[in-house]
């Protein structure tokens, strides 16, 4: 992969070193517009140290493919050291200034290159036209000229290419790219066409009179688009503008000079391009943090409630216990009627499953605590939905089982799970209601997956409608007209605390699917 991505850079390095030579000062290689600079200080930023033994190679090669060598090899070989120290001065400049801990829009990488590339860029720029002069290979009166030629090339260089090279190698800022708006984009295209065309075309006597109209498209563009937008737009206006100069047939200085007119545009439109996506980010955070406090708020709330409506219903579940026992004791006594005892027996159960699950969900809410214990959630499934079923005489629906073979071995507060299972029976029962009784099917699943055991508990109804989707686990949301929206929110609550998930996804059956993951108890941990 390393030979390929070597074969690679070398490839565009050649192509861009081709179309770059443009005005050169000969037969040197100073020309005003460098953009394989660019493109190796983002490899190197990309890639590391490792990079600057394939950029030391790549002048010579491009000379070698692209010239035939104007001059000596020894000139291009020198090409290629200063290309290189140039490189690692941008390169490891800019991660230096990231240490020195700045803030704001300079933690974007791209600013910190650009800061330490206008320094460094001057620097070698001045060592390699001083170099030539020095050795008599050119004119004392032309080391200013060539300075400024050769810096305004590698710094237009690193500002066009550097950032767009980040755009397509950065996978995180590739997935990031979304021109969705496809006729604003098409209508914002066509504007900086027209306006590249009003400057070089209707008024090309005067075009760097003109040339700052580029920047009302720009704005516009940004301020959609962000720094992806610049970065685009730039590679856009850079390419059509040495078009345009090069049929005008427009001189060394006029291309120099629109090149520094370009530097400046471009780094205005990535400032103010980082700049609005550092107000998005911050607008972002901003906005969930406030749904994470809402969510912390009504989550407390729903806990407060959920612990208060236990600790108030024990006592009128408390005083069934005691009618139970006080009606077991005046019909001992009389003889005995076997419906009579079976129901009283029942009533009795439920009363203690009552008793017992709000003790628990009250001590959950109030420390947290849980009863864990090795359970078969299979087992827990068939036993939750035999009392469902028995609660459910008279009634069409029959709740289909669709358990994997096998113990399904999980920790579990058994009391508190069976709450759960319930909840989402007594819901996916109520969905059903509005649907004609053909059509109802209500369907328990239990499998494995991985390290997980997944309950499945899905149902035929209308499902959730999509406004109250991302809220359904919130405390006191409800598709009920009756409800308190407290049952998901406990539900969600307690599989939490055993380490699980649950989810609402679409059913095959056409309604709702609560998708609840526990993890296993793993083989050797008794």
């Amino acid at each position: 992969m390393r030979i390929v991505r070597i074969a690679l850079f070398f490839l565009v390095y050649v192509a861009l070193d081709a179309v770059s030579y443009i005005e050169p000062i000969a037969p040197f290689a100073i020309t005003p517009w460098n953009p394989t600079l660019g493109l190796c200080v983002a490899v190197t930023a990309l890639y590391g140290p490792r990079a600057l033994f394939p950029i030391l190679v790549a002048p010579l090669l491009a000379d070698a493919v692209n010239r035939g060598f104007p001059l000596t090899p020894l000139y291009s070989v020198w090409v290629g050291l200063l290309i290189a120290a140039q490189t690692a001065l941008v390169t490891f400049g800019a991660r230096r200034l990231m240490r020195a801990s700045v803030r704001g829009i300079f933690e974007a990488e791209e600013i910190r290159i650009l800061i330490t590339a206008l320094p460094s860029a001057l620097v070698i720029a001045s060592l390699h036209v001083g170099s030539l002069v020095g050795l008599g290979l050119l004119p004392g009166g032309q080391f200013l000229e060539s300075i400024g030629h050769l810096w305004v090339g590698d710094i237009i260089g690193i500002l066009i290419v550097t950032p767009f090279c980040f755009l397509l190698l950065k996978p995180e800022q590739r997935k990031a790219i979304e021109f969705t708006r496809v006729t604003e984009t098409a209508l914002q295209v066509a504007a900086v066409l027209a306006t590249l065309w009003l400057i070089f075309g209707v008024h090309q006597d005067h075009a760097n009179e003109y040339f700052y109209l580029l920047f009302l498209p720009m704005i516009w563009i940004v301020l959609r688009y962000g720094a992806r937008g610049a970065i685009v737009m730039n590679v856009f206006v850079q390419g059509a503008m040495l078009l345009a100069l090069l049929q005008l047939h427009a001189t060394a200085e006029s291309i120099v000079l629109f090149q520094a007119m370009l530097a400046v545009f471009a780094l205005s439109g990535l400032t103010l391009g980082w700049t609005v996506d550092q107000r998005k980010a911050a607008t972002h955070n901003l906005r969930a943090r406030d749904e994470k406090l809402a969510a912390s708020l009504t989550t407390a709330a729903t806990s407060e409630l959920a612990g208060t409506l236990a600790h108030e219903l024990s006592h009128p579940i408390g005083a069934i216990s005691n009618y139970v026992a006080a009606l077991n004791h005046v019909t001992r006594d009389s003889p005995p009627d076997a419906r009579a005892q079976s129901i009283l027996a029942k009533l009795n159960q439920e009363v203690k499953r009552a008793t017992d699950t709000l003790h628990h969900l009250r001590d959950f809410f109030r420390t947290g605590s849980l009863i864990l214990q090795e359970t078969d959630l299979t087992d827990l499934v068939r036993e939750s939905t035999s009392l469902f079923v028995s609660r459910l005489t008279g009634r069409a629906v029959t709740p289909q089982l669709s358990l994997q073979a096998g113990p399904t071995m999980i920790l579990a507060d058994r009391i508190q799970l069976h709450a759960v299972i319930h909840n989402l029976l007594i819901n996916a029962f109520d969905a059903l209601q509005p649907v004609a009784p053909a059509r109802q099917e209500l369907r328990i699943g239990v499998r494995r997956a991985g390290g997980l055991a997944v309950l499945t508990v899905e149902d035929s109804g209308p499902g959730v409608a999509q406004d109250i989707r991302e809220n359904i686990f919130d405390g006191l949301t409800t598709t009920k007209k009756d409800g308190l929206g407290l049952g998901l929110s406990i539900c969600r609550s307690i599989v939490r605390a055993h380490g699980g998930t649950i989810e609402l996804q679409d059913s095959t059956l056409g309604g709702a699917s609560f998708v609840v993951t526990l993890p296993l108890i793993q083989q050797g941990n008794g």
